[in-house]
Order: structure tokens, then sequence, then C-alpha cells
């Protein structure tokens, strides 16, 4: 093996020891699957520590093993950004429109829905029903992504940072998209850059967005993404006050 070729199988090692050690494993058992693997990874914010769970919107074989993962690292809130649409059959809808469903082990009770214009908030009772132990989790799904109306997104991000104040808790946040970078990328760097510029007076994206691809190296992997991100934070804060970017 050539110097060149060891040097890749080192990098592809190293990449996949760091991905691993960011990855939620799923711990309760499964009734559909047995699996303890799902596409997910914690995300560290500006102020806290694996503050978020990036992962990809459920698929129709993958719902069960979402809620394990919600229940498991007992997550208070989830955050949706993709629409759902009847003409993509990976897109399912994860939670019941009126009373409970059952996925594998998970059963998951609708206790209230409220459409608030630019996302709905629903508040789901979680239970595992291999042991009945339940958890409450907020639900808040996004109506549209609108890359013209950009104030949206800093309104369900300021909208979230209230419904987590309520819940002293340390347990992360889960964000969802499609494919789990593309969206969420762009909505942690702004998350996490809101809250450095709360307390440095600046912003720095791609500071961020370098600590974001240490859990996926996907993460903002457009250079339209990487520029909403910018635009977002100008619109958030006014040019004179908009420095190390």
């Amino acid at each position: 093996m050539s110097n060149s070729s060891k040097h890749l199988v080192w990098v592809f090692l190293f990449i996949s020891e760091t991905v691993d050690k960011r990855r939620p494993f799923l711990q309760t058992p499964g009734k559909t699957s047995y699996s303890n693997y799902i596409n997910a990874c914690f995300v560290t914010s500006y102020r806290k520590k694996d503050a978020f769970i990036a992962t990809q919107s459920p698929l129709p074989n993958t719902v069960e093993d979402f809620w394990r993962l919600v229940y498991d690292w007992k997550c208070p809130l989830i955050v949706m950004l993709n629409q759902l649409d009847p003409r993509d059959k990976t897109c399912c809808k994860y939670w019941p429109e009126n009373n409970s469903s059952q996925f594998g082990n998970m059963n998951v009770t609708l206790k209230e829905e409220q459409n608030v214009g630019i996302y709905v908030h629903r508040q789901f009772e979680l239970i595992n029903t291999y042991n009945q132990e339940q958890r409450l989790v907020h639900h808040m799904h996004l109506n549209s992504w609108d890359e013209k109306n950009q104030q949206d997104l800093i309104i369900l991000i300021r909208d979230m940072e209230k419904i987590q104040q309520d819940y002293s808790t340390v347990a992360p946040t889960v964000v969802h998209c499609i494919n789990g970078v593309g969206r969420t990328g762009v909505f942690l760097t702004v998350k996490s850059e809101m809250e450095r510029m709360s307390t440095e007076g600046c912003v720095d994206v791609f500071h961020t967005v370098r600590q974001l691809r240490r859990s996926n190296h996907c993460m903002v992997y457009t250079e339209e993404d990487y520029y909403l991100c910018h635009q977002l934070l100008k619109l958030e804060f006014p040019e004179s006050h908009y420095a190390n970017i």
C-alpha cells in the first residue's frame, strides 16, 4: 500500500471514529427494530455541549427508532424543518392526527395542537409500553421553509428558546429535516451564532460550521446554505453590529 493510500485510510478511520463518538445510540428495546443505530449526531451549540441532536426525518421503517431516540435521551422538544409531501413516500407523518398511535413499543398521544402561523406547536405524551414510562414532548413544525421570509426562522428560534427555558433540563433538543444536514445545519448555525452575538458582540459563521462538521461532515454542505446563514444573521443583527463574518 502506498503512503498516500495509507494516509487516506487513516483519515477515513479518524473521521469514522469521530462520528461514532458523536452518535446517540439507541438503548430501549424496539419491537419492530432491534438495531441500536440511528442516523443522528449530537451537536454542541455556542453555550452548551450536546445541546441538540440532529437527524434526518423519519422514514416509514424508522419511525419507532425516531421515537426511541426521543425517549432514550429524554428530549423535551422536537423541531421539524421540512413539510410533509404526499407525493414523497419517504417523507412520513410520524405522529397521530387524533388520539394515539402505536409505533412498535412507543405509544404517542396527541395532547394539544395549535397553529401559530409560522409553525404548528404540538404536545405529545410518549409512553414506552415496554416499561410504561412516559415523557411529555413538545413539537414545533415549521409551516414553510421560505427563504424570502427569512424572519420566520428567526422567530422559530426565539420561540424555541422560550419553550426550552420552561424546561430546565440538560436533555438535548431534536432538530430534523429531510436529510438532517441542510436546513438542520442552517438552523443550528444561526442558533449558535445568535448565542455568540449576545456574549461576544460578533459572529463567526466559519468557526461554527467547522464545529458542526465535526459532528457530521456534511453540515451546511452547499454554498446556498452557507450564504443563507449570513443573510439570516444580517437580518437579526444590523450591519453596524455585524463583525467577524
